[in-house]
């Protein structure tokens, strides 16, 4: 048990410590720390969870589905996401959770966006928005090469 304890500690460590600082000042929602077991619980703001979860797939890394804390899969609030670090290595669990504050964050401006564009009687999946939403996707990417990737400003 000790060299289970080994394995998996460093892992959570990881997960944990990248979503403190990759999310720090930012209310996209709240992290759940475990006592035990082997998820990380993500409790995203309300309509957020599967998009965030889509976006993250989008970006290559491929984890638990939204809602998997719920009976069938049905989460009403469309809000939780458990994140397994168990598999993958350390190096591999940082840049995936530097991935997921990213689209955390991307998932809130959407977020935000469709309520206000909501309040107008428009929405970002019309045609007219589409590239408005390009380049919302375009500056958080940017922003995350700039504060994680080689590229020098």
């Amino acid at each position: 048990m000790e060299k289970h304890v080994e394995i998996l500690c460093p892992r959570f460590d990881a997960v944990l410590n990248e979503l403190e600082k990759g999310l720090a000042g930012v209310v996209t929602g709240r992290r759940v720390k475990p006592d035990g077991g082997y998820f990380v619980t993500y409790i995203a703001e309300k309509g957020c969870a599967k998009r965030i979860v889509l976006l993250w797939k989008e970006a290559g890394v491929i984890m638990t589905s939204a809602g998997v804390t719920h009976p069938c899969h049905e989460d009403p609030d469309d809000a939780y996401i458990h994140i397994a670090p168990s598999f993958s290595s350390v190096d591999e669990l940082v840049l995936a959770m530097q991935v997921f504050c990213v689209v955390a964050k991307l998932a809130k401006v959407e977020k935000l966006l469709n309520n206000k564009l909501n309040k107008r009687g428009a929405s970002l999946a019309k045609p007219h928005y589409l590239f408005f939403r390009s380049r919302v996707v375009i500056t958080i990417y940017c922003i995350y090469m700039f504060e994680y990737g080689n590229v020098s400003a």
